[in-house]
């Protein structure tokens, strides 16, 4: 018997993804791996803010703003743990200044590139993991 109140559990209405979506997501996955190895190998696995043990590869304009700046190692920054919440917990403003002092020209590149808009297909992503393979060097 139920109980008065309670509800009955069906099947999930969520949509499944078509396998090209999944296929994406895969890519998408692995870009972002390969964008993580390229910015800590980048930073020598040092924050970048701080010097101490970096942690987090963050970017600097996140990667729902931007999907052209989303791969890009001029976008991203390796922290610590503890400035890295202090970005998000508003010092963003101090991040960006030691951003511009330290790395002047990607400073200027995302600057430049945050409003860019670009169709992030599989073609685009599959091009991306290409361009993150050869920097790393693989």
């Amino acid at each position: 018997m139920k109980k008065p109140g309670s509800v009955t559990r069906t099947k999930s209405t969520k949509k499944k993804k078509t396998p090209a979506k999944a296929r994406l997501a895969r890519l998408e996955k692995e870009a972002m791996s390969l964008w993580g190895q390229l910015v800590r190998k980048r930073a020598n696995y040092k924050c970048e803010w701080c010097g101490g043990e970096g942690q987090d590869a963050h970017h600097m304009v996140t990667r729902s703003k931007s999907r052209y700046l989303r791969h890009s190692s001029a976008n991203g920054v390796m922290c610590c743990k503890s400035c890295h919440m202090k970005f998000h917990n508003k010092e963003a403003d101090t991040g960006w200044r030691l951003f511009e002092k330290q790395r002047p020209e990607d400073y200027a590149y995302v600057c430049e590139h945050k409003h860019t808009l670009v169709k992030a297909d599989e073609e685009w992503v599959l091009m991306e993991i290409q361009l993150l393979k050869e920097a790393l060097g693989e």
